[in-house]
């Protein structure tokens, strides 16, 4: 990350020291050449630091906000003053127009749904200096990045995020900590919007209101109501347990509902569209703790959405079509429906993990006869074996050429090794053929 530092004429005394034999001359601020930002030295002249006035559109929105609204300089002067790995104990308000969007920025939003850019107190100021860093952040309403289009050139941004000097870089705080809060880019809001006007009914609870709750009364038996949109579906276990966990907002405060069932009776999720973001719901559980974070653990009792929770069929495919439909999808995104992926063990379970979760972990390709460098292949992680929840007492005997089919959904893993095609939450291996026999090892579905 780039190393930046920050001075302003009107808060420090500066000077040009200038030797000639054993004489220095002192010169103030205001006897310095108006030249602009020099690249790698932090002299400015007084026009550049007059700001570009806040565009209309904004006034009522920051006045609505108060006194925590910061200019790009004055955010750089806090974490100037606090020196390297300072970081701010309290969100402040960020605001500044976009200047650039960092190389990367595309990547962070496709991979992780939060983008880094930098805003400049002046809409027309070029160069990296008196910039505040937005690193990582997320979009409108703490939702993650969609598009790349949601952040341009010229935007006028409100970040809500701490404050932190990064090695002499002011930026936000990263992996989504900040997100934006305001902004003059429609598509941007409308993505978000469906949290501003949520509508709580009498003996429910706002998602702001129950984590308060949460963090003062650790009651566990109490059931309470709370109403909130769908921002993040982190998983739905239809081929399996048929839980649900997602996290829900009221733009201002999220908590995850964690392995959630569907209605009262305690019905199972079906399929992957029946809890989906933008969803306004309204839910009923007990308090949990995840992450060190106050949640809940309950059912979903309504929701907007409409979908009739119909089973899908379940196709069969090969290795290549499921690196093809992987390839298809966003990075981490599991895809709508599962599949029967059919390949051939070619040795050697990566990791058993058997104490830890009784799962598998290993690839599949596409058959045996060719070299395995050079075959396309699929991995199967953290897999149940036959059906079984567990297999620590039972010996998997995959061996060699055995064929495996596993059921899925295929996501697209992309992390230090680069780009995976995988399987997902809930994957398990449906039939285990040896090639001597014709026999098939089937797993039979629960009803």
């Amino acid at each position: 990350m780039k190393s930046q530092q920050f001075f302003s004429c009107s808060t420090f005394s500066c000077f040009i020291a200038a030797m000639a034999i054993s004489v220095f001359t002192f010169v103030s601020c205001s006897d310095m050449e108006d030249v602009g930002p020099t690249p790698g030295h932090n002299e400015v002249s007084a026009d550049w630091n007059e700001p570009t006035p806040d565009p209309e559109a904004a006034i009522d929105v920051i006045n609505s906000i108060g006194d925590t609204v910061l200019t790009v300089d004055e955010a750089c002067m806090k974490c100037h003053e606090g020196g390297n790995g300072w970081t701010s104990e309290k969100n402040y308000y960020v605001k500044g127009y976009v200047q650039r969007k960092d190389d990367k920025y595309a990547d962070g939003v496709l991979t992780y749904g939060n983008g880094t850019f930098y805003l400049s107190s002046q809409k027309e100021r070029k160069g990296d200096l008196f910039t505040f860093e937005a690193y990582q952040v997320y979009g409108y309403n703490r939702l993650p990045i969609d598009e790349e289009d949601e952040v341009q050139e010229g935007d006028f941004v409100i970040l809500s995020c701490k404050l932190t000097n990064y090695n002499g870089t002011f930026e936000t705080t990263g992996q989504g900590a900040g997100y934006i809060y305001w902004s003059t880019n429609e598509k941007a809001i409308q993505r978000g919007a469906f949290l501003d006007n949520i509508e709580v009914q009498e003996g429910e609870y706002s998602v702001t209101d129950i984590v308060e709750l949460f963090k003062v009364n650790r009651d566990n038996k109490t059931p309470y109501t709370v109403r909130g949109g769908v921002t993040a579906v982190s998983k739905i276990d239809f081929l399996n347990t048929g839980i649900a966990t997602f996290t829900i907002s009221d733009g201002k405060t999220e908590m995850v509902c964690n392995e959630f069932m569907n209605g009262a009776d305690q019905d199972k999720f079906v399929n992957s569209r029946q809890v989906k973001l933008g969803d306004i719901v309204t839910v009923v559980g007990t308090r949990t703790v995840l992450d060190g974070k106050p949640a809940m653990k309950g059912y979903l009792q309504s929701t907007t959405n409409t979908d009739e929770g119909m089973v899908d069929p379940i196709e069969d495919i090969t290795v290549v079509d499921a690196i093809n439909i992987a390839n298809s999808l966003r990075p981490r995104t599991p895809s709508e429906r599962a599949y029967n992926i059919r390949g051939v063990f070619r040795g050697t379970i990566d990791s058993d993990d058997s104490v830890n979760n009784s799962k598998l972990i290993f690839s599949i390709f596409n058959n045996g006869e060719e070299d395995v460098k050079s075959q396309p292949k699929f991995k199967a992680y953290n897999v149940m074996y036959v059906g079984m929840r567990s297999w620590a007492s039972t010996d998997p005997m995959m061996e060699e050429g055995d064929t495996i089919v596993v059921t899925t959904q295929i996501q697209l893993y992309k992390g230090s090794a680069g780009e995976i095609p995988e399987s997902c939450d809930g994957a398990y291996i449906s039939q285990h053929i040896k090639p001597t026999s014709t026999e098939e090892t089937t797993e039979e579905t629960e009803e």
